[in-house]
């Protein structure tokens, strides 16, 4: 029964994101302008964003569910162990421009990935027995700090504004542009 409610969640959002596609293609001003997503860096960069980030929403969800399941934390209580995860992303993300300038995107790039890959596997390694410090928060907080760096570089790519598009869609095509550069001087 619960497959079967899947497949037909997953059959919906098929044919929703179609219908997305073909009233975008369709419309005069559309929500998002599908000729941005000729340019294959752009593409590339938001689809590793949306892994990084698809990937780390899961692992959160899963997370919780080990903190109360497992180790036997209230709700209140699993709530508050994230608490380093914002902490972590607020001190790396003051960072992060800074760092870009001094060791270029590719190397926090493949940093934060070799971080992410490091994260996973220590949640990998959790067992019954695993105490939250070392555990947990170790990989709670490590796959954080690169992901404020990691993505970076896929943000760059997804906001510069290709040239040969028309006047007229270029104008939020720079303004992300424009953000993001004021992002970087920090």
């Amino acid at each position: 029964m619960g497959l079967r409610r899947h497949d037909a969640s997953f059959s919906a959002a098929v044919i929703l994101f179609g219908v997305f596609v073909r009233t975008e293609k369709r419309h005069k001003e559309p929500l998002l302008d599908l000729h941005l997503l000729q340019d294959r860096s752009r593409l590339g960069g938001l689809a590793v964003m949306a892994l990084i980030v698809g990937v780390h929403f899961a692992v959160l969800f899963i997370l919780v569910q080990y903190l109360q399941r497992i180790l036997g934390y209230t709700p209140l209580v699993a709530g508050l162990a994230y608490m380093p995860l914002t902490a972590t992303v607020f001190a790396i993300s003051q960072f992060v421009p800074r760092l870009i300038r001094r060791f270029g995107m590719r190397v926090l790039l493949v940093t934060g990935s070799v971080l992410v890959a490091v994260s996973l596997l220590g949640f990998v390694l959790l067992g019954e027995h695993s105490a939250y410090f070392p555990g947990v928060l170790i990989p709670l907080c490590m796959p954080w700090a690169s992901l404020s760096s990691s993505r970076q570089g896929p943000w760059r790519s997804c906001t510069a504004c290709p040239t040969r598009m028309p006047a007229l869609r270029r104008g939020c095509c720079r303004w992300t542009s424009r953000s993001a550069a004021r992002w970087e001087s920090r």
